[in-house]
């Protein structure tokens, strides 16, 4: 089943996709230490090339990944960029979720995430979704 869709406000909850979060917000957490970070304002971002992320849950079992050509964090403007972003988000160790867009942006830390380009949100499994779009806003906070 194939949903085209202009830009829209993406609501975890409705389409089920709430662990997409740690997927975009991982990259800031790998940009900071907790301790207080201060930046030159016109020092450049930071640029991590080939990026690759995983994260396993309390059984060992993968629960999503990330992975993106090349991403950077500015840390005075608190906002993360990657380019064609790919991930798999895991329910049991399974895949559940396929995601993947020409580009993706988080801001304020985690505040707002932003889709763009050719999205596609796949789920996997007996009865297969997938929505495509060219822009997506999610309100992790909401």
């Amino acid at each position: 089943m194939t949903h085209p869709l202009s830009p829209i406000e993406f609501r975890p909850a409705r389409l089920g996709l709430v662990a997409l979060a740690p997927l975009l917000l991982t990259a800031l957490a790998a940009c900071s230490s907790g301790k207080p970070i201060t930046q030159d304002e016109n020092a450049p971002p930071f640029v991590f090339r080939s990026l690759d992320l995983r994260q396993q849950d309390q059984q060992g079992r993968p629960s999503w990944s990330l992975t993106s050509p090349e991403a950077r964090y500015d840390l005075r403007r608190q906002v993360a960029q990657a380019v064609t972003p790919k991930g798999i988000i895991y329910r049991h160790g399974q895949p559940a979720y396929r995601l993947q867009a020409t580009s993706g942006t988080v801001i304020n830390d985690g505040d707002v995430v932003l889709l763009e380009g050719q999205i596609r949100v796949e789920q996997v499994g007996r009865q297969p979704v997938l929505i495509q779009a060219s822009r997506v806003r999610w309100f992790p906070s909401r």
